[in-house]
């Protein structure tokens, strides 16, 4: 019996994706989707940043290719591709001393891909120019599917790429990288020999790998900090809230059970070393972290053209985590928790770099919201300062449904209260000097 085909169907960009800055570019930068770009221009790929400051503009999407640490600039057009898109694609590779541009279109006009190919004959072999066209199809009443189209690409790119490949083999990268790759390597050994379902994906000399655990929308995120010589790992479950719900009710037995095979595999390392050892916890972030909130009004919602900024009554000076080093703190809207989801740039009030998060999805935010700033217990308040004479913010101690205040709002007689006047002999003294 023969089966029927189903008839692909071309669907336009912007039933999917409205906004290039507030959709598609958030999109592309998840680590899923980006990693199917690298795949298409033959690297591995990690997000840098999004939405990047060059100058008075930002650049789309900033990564790093794994293999070799050089730049990646990504530029975003759900639109036939223009002038003004070239230019930025100069100079923002330009600001970011990116050697790998890559330049993602709706549709490629002849003079620009003419361009491009241009481009990557007259520089040398270690600037690389991408053009990719996005596209969306579907099958009947079947979920949308993207693809990326090659319109152009440097001249013998498969070969190098083949180079670059041996060149990793043969252990030609960085002492860090060789670490990282030697470290995922041994796992994955490992984890064979367990006949475990965990399922490690092909290694890269990379500070991270995803792990599958064999069902369908469920990963495991493993970074490997080489610094520190610390493992993490983060379960990540896709848009599946009774799974989440059911492991949470089952939290005690899981920890419970970790907890036994923790001390077993312990015993063993001891035995192996020839010594008891004392194995110590410090759990104090643990349980204070999620102990804590940090609450801010909005002052101000700004819309440019490539993200929308909503600017509160705070800064590094309160919460510094997010600047200082990069740390993720989710953001909600507590005026606003079950309004439309738009995504926001979410900016402190010092001139300073002072953001606590890029394009993040949170409910609609209007002037004179308020947003919470989760897991804030640890290093919140304790790393505030009074930059550019700031004051520090009141706390509220939470008790059965109760508010309780147990440190009051700073004012400006708690700044110079330890200030100490120097009397008038000293001060003619000083002018006598000079």
């Amino acid at each position: 019996m023969k089966k029927s085909l189903g008839k692909l169907e071309n669907v336009e960009l912007r039933e999917v994706w409205e906004s290039e800055s507030s959709d598609f570019t958030p999109w592309l930068a998840k680590e899923e989707n980006i990693q199917v770009l690298g795949k298409q221009i033959g690297l591995d790929l990690e997000v840098e940043e999004v939405e990047k400051n060059v100058g008075r503009f930002r650049a789309d999407i900033l990564c790093k290719d794994i293999n070799t640490d050089n730049w990646v600039l990504i530029e975003n057009q759900l639109e036939k591709t223009n002038h003004a898109h070239l230019g930025q694609l100069l100079t923002y590779a330009t600001g970011l001393d990116a050697v790998t541009i890559v330049w993602v279109a709706a549709d490629f006009n002849e003079e620009h891909k003419a361009t491009l190919e241009w481009l990557n004959k007259i520089t040398d072999e270690n600037y690389n120019f991408f053009g990719l066209e996005i596209e969306l199809y579907k099958i009947g009443d079947s979920k949308v599917a993207p693809n990326f189209k090659m319109v152009c690409q440097p001249d013998n790119w498969s070969q190098s790429i083949s180079r670059e490949a041996k060149r990793i083999e043969q252990g030609e990268v960085s002492e860090t990288k060789l670490k990282q790759y030697k470290f995922w390597t041994e796992l994955g050994k490992e984890l064979q020999a367990a006949d475990t379902p965990l399922k490690l994906q092909k290694v890269y000399p990379q500070h991270w790998t995803n792990l599958a655990v064999g069902k369908t929308g469920v990963h495991l995120a493993a970074t490997f900090n080489t610094q520190e010589e610390r493992v993490s790992a983060q379960l990540y479950i896709v848009r599946d809230k009774s799974m989440f719900k059911a492991l949470e009710a089952d939290k005690v037995a899981i920890e419970k059970e970790l907890g036994e095979k923790l001390s077993i595999r312990f015993n063993e390392f001891c035995r192996d070393y020839g010594s008891e050892l004392t194995l110590v916890f410090e759990p104090g972030k643990y349980l204070v972290s999620e102990a804590g909130y940090f609450i801010s009004k909005v002052n101000s919602v700004k819309q440019t053209t490539s993200t929308v900024f909503a600017q509160v009554e705070s800064g590094f000076n309160h919460l510094m985590r997010p600047m200082f080093y990069g740390s993720y703190h989710q953001i909600e809207n507590l005026s606003n928790p079950l309004g439309e989801e738009r995504f926001y740039s979410v900016v402190g009030y010092i001139c300073e770099t002072d953001t606590f998060g890029s394009n993040r999805k949170i409910s609609e935010i209007k002037e004179g919201d308020y947003l919470v700033f989760k897991n804030a217990g640890a290093y919140c308040f304790s790393m505030s300062s009074n930059y550019n004479s700031r004051y520090k913010p009141k706390e509220i101690l939470w008790i059965g449904g109760e508010g309780h205040l147990i440190r009051r709002e700073e004012k400006f007689d708690d700044l110079i209260r330890n200030q100490v006047e120097l009397n008038n002999d000293i001060l003619a003294k000083s002018v006598d000097n000079t």
